[in-house]
């Protein structure tokens, strides 16, 4: 039963994960390039959540997919997520 059970656990416990630290661990750092208006140091750390969310999700057997949303998620549920969006388009 582990078999069928093991991703449903992992994705359990991997959204949550990834969500506090894009809230909590990462937040300081988006507010912090907001509040000083870098844009390179914004990007940056949005691209650190994207591919450490997509490279944690591989490691644990679930998809890269599911680790770019999840990071995704993570980033919408900030209070700058906005200025992240605005940052990024052209």
């Amino acid at each position: 039963w582990w078999k069928v059970a093991r991703p449903a656990v992992l994705a359990v416990t991997f959204l949550p994960a990834v969500m506090l630290i894009g809230r909590f661990v990462l937040g300081g750092a988006y507010s912090w390039a907001v509040r000083h208006n870098h844009t390179v140091v914004f990007r940056v750390v949005l691209l650190f959540l994207i591919v450490a969310s997509c490279w944690a999700s591989l490691k644990v057997g679930l998809s890269v997919a599911l680790g770019g949303f999840i990071a995704g998620l993570a980033v919408s549920q900030h209070r700058e997520s906005h200025n992240m969006l605005e940052a990024q388009l052209p």
